[in-house]
């Protein structure tokens, strides 16, 4: 179980982000992140996190984040989450169900994770931890304020979105978008089932780099954007 926080961070992290869109790497601290490497195929995933260790072993954690469509959220005294959870979605055999708790607030999030993957890196590193995507955000969450706000997390078909209102969340989904007009319909159907303000709600979105033509179509509409994680 993971118990993510901004207070226990280390110093130093290789982060490796699996996701739609191939995998990369980083390395960050608490301040500073630094994206070295972006491949649009798993094929060479194991190849390059092994060249890697050959040439650079300075980091305290190395965390693994798995880009998932199958995520849920639960409150902490919530008993049989992980039975509702493979209820709820078909969870393949190839999967592994992981639990994250979410720091300042009543809630854990349950989400699948390639099975292979994670017992690779358990072999290879001590110091792996595992955690969502969506983790940047969920950081957050207690330190945002209480006003109603909106969470992004944009790749190349799919956008996650959260609506949270103090540390706790109204809304938590993702949904596939091809093109322009189905992100900005997602979004505006968003702002209109939670009575967002195109002036006022703050809006906070991951990864620019990832899906900047995103980031230009949101400025046109929506006053607030901030970049985050």
């Amino acid at each position: 179980m993971q118990n993510i926080t901004n207070q226990n961070m280390p110093n130093k992290i290789l982060s490796i982000r699996i996701s739609t869109d191939g995998f990369y790497f980083s390395t960050q601290s608490y301040t500073v992140r630094k994206e070295f490497l972006h491949e649009r195929s798993y094929a060479r995933l194991k190849m390059e996190f092994e060249n890697f260790l050959r040439h650079q072993t300075d980091f305290d954690v190395l965390e693994v984040a798995f880009e998932s469509s199958k995520f849920s959220f639960f409150p902490n005294a919530y008993a049989n989450a992980e039975h509702d959870f493979r209820k709820l979605f078909d969870v393949a055999d190839n999967e592994c169900v992981m639990r994250q708790y979410v720091e300042g607030t009543d809630m854990f999030m349950l989400y699948t994770a390639d099975a292979d993957l994670c017992e690779y890196f358990r072999t290879k590193s001590e110091r792996v931890s595992f955690c969502h995507t969506l983790t940047p955000l969920l950081l957050q969450l207690p330190e945002d304020g209480a006003a109603r706000r909106l969470y992004l997390d944009v790749y190349s078909r799919r956008v996650y979105a959260l609506v949270a209102e103090n540390s706790g969340l109204l809304f938590a989904n993702s949904f596939l978008c091809d093109s322009d007009e189905q992100f900005l319909y997602a979004i505006a159907d968003i702002f209109t089932q939670f009575s967002l303000n195109q002036q006022e709600t703050a809006v906070f979105y991951t990864d620019f780099d990832r899906a900047k033509a995103k980031k230009a179509l949101l400025q046109k509409y929506i006053k607030n954007v901030v970049e985050r994680g």
